[in-house]
């Protein structure tokens, strides 16, 4: 089995997630889905992968915040108060399936950089573990 570095593994995670929202975007478009927010604005692939790829690296900043003081353990929490968090902004800007579309596009990035970041965490514990 190949190891990959650890950061690498992380940068895989965010791009990952990325993807993953954009796939979902578009599979959502093509379910009919508007994407057009109470005020008129339209939601587009552009923002949502900008949108998927900055939370993607602020994610990863946290994670590499908690990790090196030692609490890495804490990650899937504040990722998840996080995830709570991001979706109050589509449930007051988006009526309907705009807004259920909304919300699932942040439980696919959230979901995939809290248990992803956490992976990469425990095969670093187990790999120092190993080593003594």
């Amino acid at each position: 089995m190949t190891t990959y570095p650890r950061r690498l593994q992380q940068a895989l995670v965010v791009a990952v997630a990325t993807i993953a929202a954009l796939a979902a975007y578009w599979v959502m478009t093509l379910l009919d889905v508007d994407f057009l927010l109470k005020d008129g604005t339209e939601i587009g692939a552009a923002e949502v992968g900008v949108a998927a790829l900055a939370a993607g690296l602020l994610g990863w900043l946290v994670f590499e915040l908690l990790a090196r003081t030692g609490r890495a353990h804490w990650w899937p929490s504040v990722g998840s108060v996080a995830l709570a968090i991001s979706i109050l902004g589509p449930s007051y800007e988006a009526d309907g399936k705009t807004a259920v579309a909304l919300i699932v596009l942040h439980f696919v990035v959230a979901i995939i950089m809290i248990a992803g970041l956490s992976a990469t965490s425990s095969r670093m514990i187990r790999s120092h573990s190993s080593a003594h």
